[in-house]
């Protein structure tokens, strides 16, 4: 008897150690860092920014439209130009939830170039090469649907090997994709475009207010 009195205090002990566990689990709010900018503001909603290279020793200039084929119709893909200061074209970020008008850092958001010239403006992962396993960055208008509800949506994360306010660009839904990763650059005819690339060499990016 004596033995299961004993069995029995100890069950109770490990019972109400696990609830308190779990209470302090529920009470854990995760807070997500804001993005920011060179001059050390919170990125915004709506707000026109250039993402420019992070490295001064980085070939290329800011984030651009490239329209590898030359057709003048879309898709256009994302990379970047040649020279800084040329061809420049600022983007927005739409934070996933509405309401939310800072940026955030490993929060869903939408980028988008903020042009007139085009209808295809926001990013989206495109088509899979089945041998280099990598996906060009493309543009679509607001309606497309092509590639599924989440390839147009993409996180912010702080590039943990410079430091700072230096980030990186990763694609990585919260449904069932198939694949995540960074964002990263290659030469393709002569153009530098994004890719969501599988080398682990994330392009280390900084946002300029325009």
């Amino acid at each position: 008897m004596r033995r299961l009195s004993t069995s029995l205090i100890i069950w109770l002990v490990i019972a109400m150690a696990a609830k308190a566990q779990d209470d302090e689990e529920d009470d854990v709010v995760v807070e997500y860092s804001s993005v920011l900018d060179t001059s050390r503001r919170p990125l915004e909603r709506g707000v026109k920014y250039l993402i420019k290279p992070a490295l001064l020793t980085h070939v290329g200039g800011p984030l651009t439209m490239i329209d590898l084929n030359g057709s003048g119709s879309c898709p256009v893909y994302v990379g970047q130009g040649n020279v800084s200061g040329l061809n420049e074209i600022p983007v927005t970020f739409n934070p996933l939830v509405d309401g939310e008008n800072l940026v955030r850092e490993r929060k869903n958001l939408k980028v988008a170039f903020s042009t007139a010239r085009r209808t295809c403006t926001i990013w989206k992962v495109g088509q899979q090469d089945p041998l280099t396993r990598r996906s060009l960055i493309e543009t679509a208008g607001e309606s497309s649907s092509d590639g599924g509800k989440w390839s147009n949506y993409f996180v912010i994360v702080r590039d943990q090997r410079l430091g700072g306010n230096i980030y990186n660009l990763e694609f990585c839904p919260i449904c069932r994709f198939g694949y995540c990763g960074r964002l990263e650059c290659l030469v393709e005819k002569g153009k530098r475009l994004v890719a969501l690339g599988v080398e682990g060499f994330a392009l280390p990016l900084v946002f300029e207010r325009v």
